[in-house]
């Protein structure tokens, strides 16, 4: 019998409705019955699929860890079937490299945490070091000075109209050539249309990992390089300084993108 099959027969053995099961796992009802139905490719893969059925099964009384196996033997295993004779291998399509990779790298995300996560540690206790370095570190007093250099006279005062075209002069050489204007701060907005799982890391740090909702909101300051993954692209909603994103992937197939302050405009919807 079927994965799901069996989850869906546990389920009704109970007297469990799919939303009972929605409320105990905090799964969304939609994403338990893609389960139910062995349409395991409208839920996120890796990690999150496997987590998914272990809550499932331990609500229902049956072996997470033995329907897990299950999943992985059926779904991700794929045995090698040798080729035969004079028949040329197909390459592998460009999207079913781009999805092993995307499971691959959700299996890794725990370990890149823990490695970004030590780097910036390491950074955070330099710094501390040499501050406490510096403020430790003797100043001259006047005394000092006056030892260093007895023989250094007092600067002349100038009267105010002589120091204000050297004043005009300078503010004039510093500011000469320089063209780049403050850059307004720009802001990602999500807002999701139904339920659907987000990431976003902000150049190298993970500021949001969660499956939001209708309703659901979360701003991300888009003055680096901005990663988003999304869990079901037809879900996701987003605008960017007030104006709203292009649809960003096919219904069903999670996706990955880059957005920084250079490109930013690619993903905006054209305006007619």
């Amino acid at each position: 019998m079927d994965i799901g099959a069996d989850l869906r027969k546990a389920r009704t053995d109970r007297k469990l409705s799919i939303d009972e099961i929605s409320r105990a796992t905090k799964i969304s009802a939609s994403l338990l019955r893609a389960i139910e139905n062995d349409a395991f490719d409208s839920v996120p893969r890796g990690l999150f699929t496997r987590g998914y059925l272990r809550a499932f099964a331990r609500e229902v009384g049956l072996d997470g860890e033995e329907i897990v196996r299950r999943y992985r033997t059926e779904f991700e295993q794929q045995p090698d079937v040798p080729a035969a004779a004079g028949e040329r291998s197909q390459p592998v399509e460009p999207e079913t490299v781009g999805r092993l990779r995307l499971a691959v790298d959700m299996d890794n995300e725990a370990t890149e945490s823990r490695h970004r996560e030590l780097i910036q540690l390491s950074v955070i206790l330099l710094l501390v070091t040499v501050y406490f370095v510096g403020w430790k570190r003797p100043k001259a007093g006047a005394s000092d000075l006056k030892e260093i250099s007895p023989i250094v006279a007092a600067p002349a005062v100038q009267p105010a109209a002589a120091r204000a075209p050297t004043a005009a002069a300078e503010v004039a050489v510093a500011t000469a050539g320089r063209t780049d204007a403050p850059r307004h701060e720009l802001t990602l907005d999500i807002q999701p249309q139904a339920d659907c799982w987000v990431e976003a890391t902000v150049d190298g740090t993970r500021v949001v990992s969660r499956i939001m909702k209708t309703g659901d909101h979360e701003s991300v300051s888009l003055t680096g390089d901005v990663r988003l993954r999304v869990g079901e692209p037809s879900a996701f909603a987003f605008s960017i300084a007030g104006r709203p994103g292009r649809a960003i992937g096919k219904p069903g197939q999670p996706t990955t993108i880059h957005i920084n302050p250079e490109n930013y405009k690619s993903f905006l919807e054209t305006q007619r």
